[in-house]
C-alpha cells in the first residue's frame, strides 16, 4: 500500500512512467529466464563467444569481422578493445574519418570524425608536408604508433613505428649501411651474424656450423665456406667431417690417428686390435711394430734394412752394431768398391759375395752391374 500511495502522490504521469519501467524489467527478466548457458543482451539470449554483435560483452560489434572465442577476428589479426573490423582492418569508429560511427561511413573532405560523428574541421589549416590528417590531428604515419602506416593502425604496447611498420622492440636510430637488420635492440647483418643468421635468433652453432654467409634467400649457416654440416657430421675448421670414420678427426675435430691406423666408431685402431698402438709402436700392415728395432720397418713402416745393413738400432739401419757398409760407386753400369753386410760384417762385392751373402760366382764369372750379379764377361 505504501508503494501505491507514493505513486499517487507523485502524479499520474510519473506514476505511469514508473509502472512502465517496472513492467519492462519484469518482461526482460522473463525473456532471459531460459538463458541457461548464454548471456542476456537487450532482452535476448546471446552467445558472447560467437555473436558478432555481442562479442565478448553486450554491444561489442565486430563489424565486418567474425567472433571467435569472444574475440573479434579481422582478417588474420584480432581487434583490440574499442576497435571494430571494417573491410579487413581494425579501426576506431569514434575517430576514423573513413569509418566514422560505422563501417564505410566516410566523412566529407575537410570534415573530421569526433565521437563517431562527422563534425568540425579536419585538421584546421591543413597539414605540413610529410604529415597526414587522422581524425582532426596531423600525424606522421611513418612514426606514429597510433597511426602507423595509415590512420587508426595502432602498434602493440612496447612496439615502435618505423617507416610505417610496427616493430617491437625498435632499434634507434633505424638500422642501415653494413648493419641493415634490427634484431631486438641491436642493428646487425643477418647475412654474416652467426647469432642471427638469415633471421633474428637463428644461431649457427657447433658442431654443425661455425659461420654465417650469404645464401639464395639471405643468410645461411655454413662450415667454413661450405654449407652447414648434416646430422652425424661435425664442422672441423673449414670442412664437414664424419668423426666416426675420419682418421684425421677421429671422435672429435683435430684428433688424428697414427700412421697406418684407421678410425672406427670414433676410435683409432690398428688392424683388428680395436685400439690404437701404444706409445713407441707404429701401426704397420695392421700390426703394432717397434720401429726402433724392426729391420723390416726401421724408423717408419716399410723401411727395410737390407744390402749394406741388416739390423735396426734406435730406428737407424746398421750393419751389425756398426755403421752401414759402403754402397760403392756406379761406373759404366758397374758398382765399384761396394760392400755388402753379411752377418753383421761388411764384405766386398766380389765373386764370393756377389748378388747376396754366400752367393759365389762360378769359375770364369765376375760380379758385375749396379745390381751385382754373376756374369760371363
Amino acid at each position: 500500500m505504501s508503494n501505491v500511495r507514493f505513486l499517487l502522490s507523485v502524479g499520474p504521469s510519473v506514476a505511469a512512467v514508473l509502472a512502465f519501467l517496472a513492467h519492462s524489467c519484469a518482461t526482460a527478466e522473463a525473456a532471459c529466464e531460459g538463458c541457461a548457458t548464454a548471456s542476456c543482451c537487450n532482452d535476448r539470449c546471446v552467445d558472447l563467444d560467437g555473436d558478432r554483435n555481442n562479442c565478448g560483452y553486450c554491444g561489442n560489434s565486430c563489424g565486418d569481422g567474425s567472433c571467435v572465442g569472444g574475440l573479434c577476428l579481422c582478417g588474420d589479426s584480432t581487434c583490440s578493445f574499442g576497435q571494430t573490423c571494417c573491410r579487413g582492418t581494425c579501426v576506431i569508429l569514434s575517430r576514423d574519418r573513413e569509418n566514422c560511427g560505422l563501417c564505410g561511413n566516410r566523412c566529407p573532405d575537410g570534415v573530421g570524425c569526433s565521437g563517431g560523428v562527422c563534425t568540425g574541421t579536419a585538421c584546421p589549416g591543413g597539414c605540413a608536408a610529410g604529415l597526414e590528417c587522422c581524425g582532426m590531428t596531423c600525424v606522421d604515419t611513418r612514426t606514429d604508433v597510433r597511426n602507423c602506416g595509415r590512420c587508426g593502425a595502432t602498434c602493440d604496447a612496447g612496439s615502435d613505428c618505423l617507416s610505417g611498420v610496427c616493430v617491437a622492440p625498435a632499434c634507434s636510430p633505424p638500422c642501415g649501411g653494413t648493419s641493415p637488420n634490427c634484431c631486438g635492440v641491436t642493428c646487425t647483418n643477418t647475412t654474416t651474424d652467426v647469432n642471427n643468421c638469415g633471421f633474428c635468433g637463428n644461431r649457427c652453432e657447433m658442431p654443425l656450423a661455425n659461420a654465417c654467409g650469404p645464401g639464395p634467400a639471405g643468410g645461411r649457416c655454413m662450415c667454413g665456406s661450405s654449407s652447414a654440416c648434416r646430422t652425424g657430421q661435425q664442422c672441423c675448421v673449414d670442412r664437414c667431417s664424419n668423426v666416426s670414420v675420419d682418421p684425421a678427426n677421429c671422435g672429435d675435430c683435430g684428433r688424428a690417428c697414427g700412421p697406418g691406423e684407421t678410425c672406427r666408431d670414433g676410435v683409432c685402431q690398428c688392424g683388428t686390435t680395436g685400439a690404437p698402438c701404444p706409445d713407441g709402436l707404429a701401426c704397420c700392415g695392421g700390426a703394432c711394430i717397434d720401429v726402433s728395432a724392426d729391420a723390416a720397418n726401421c724408423g717408419e713402416c716399410g723401411r727395410t734394412c737390407t744390402g749394406t745393413t741388416d739390423t735396426c738400432i734406435g730406428g737407424v739401419c746398421r750393419c751389425g752394431s756398426g755403421l752401414p757398409c759402403t754402397a760403392g760407386l756406379l761406373y759404366c753400369m758397374r758398382e765399384l768398391g761396394g760392400e755388402r753386410c753379411c752377418d753383421g760384417v761388411c764384405v766386398a762385392l766380389d765373386p764370393n759375395a756377389c748378388s747376396g751373402c754366400g752367393n759365389t760366382c762360378a769359375d770364369g764369372q765376375i760380379c758385375f752391374g749396379f745390381y751385382p750379379a754373376c756374369s760371363c764377361i
